[in-house]
């Protein structure tokens, strides 16, 4: 049972560098397709991938590229041909339009309803989210702390209503620096980031 929840973060985890990987490839010219041709086995995929993902971390966003333990394991053989369709079908994708919503929504699906329910991990709707923050967060300077952030919605949010009651210009650093969150679970906690980072 651990080694299967290693195996299914170690995989969630991944899933999200290469779609964050592909929403930065909208911005970023120099970032390549991922090309799947001549991969023979698991070693040759992680080689490409870190590859590419060396070329992200050239430009910055070292919070979700920094290499992890789960950098260190590879895709099974036997489910290498269902990775590379994965790959593969990223290119048939536009990601200029990919937001926090999307991603939540990506997290959803993902995610198997049992684990959802036992870890108590449910995208909340913005509406709800925005109707909370505004009696939550009053003053510019306030500084939120989400202990259960999952995929960032509530931290997301908050960013937005810290910019609406700011009475000065604040640099998105600074306002970074105001939104503290927390998960058990570390794939959501990893979207969370890519989702401020959007």
């Amino acid at each position: 049972m651990v080694y299967e929840r290693i195996a299914s973060i170690a995989a969630y985890v991944l899933a999200n560098k290469i779609l964050f990987y592909n929403v930065l490839r909208t911005e970023h010219k120099e970032l390549q397709s991922i090309q799947t041709e001549g991969i023979k086995g698991s070693s040759d995929l992680n080689l490409i991938l870190k590859k590419h993902f060396q070329k992200v971390l050239e430009i910055n966003y070292d919070t979700i590229y920094k290499i992890e333990i789960f950098d260190d394991l590879r895709v099974p053989d036997n489910s290498l041909e269902q990775m590379i369709k994965f790959l593969e079908d990223f290119d048939k994708y536009d990601f200029k339009g990919v937001n926090y919503e999307i991603l939540g929504q990506v997290y959803e699906d993902l995610i198997p309803g049992a684990e959802k329910h036992e870890m108590g991990q449910y995208f909340t709707p913005p509406s709800t989210v925005d109707l909370i923050n505004s009696f939550c967060i009053q003053d510019p300077d306030n500084v939120i702390l989400d202990l259960g952030c999952g995929a960032g919605t509530f931290l997301v949010r908050a960013y937005a209503r810290l910019k609406y009651l700011k009475r000065q210009s604040k640099s998105h650093k600074e306002l970074l620096e105001q939104l503290w969150g927390v998960d058990k679970a570390s794939f959501p906690a990893h979207l969370a980031q890519i989702n401020l980072v959007l």
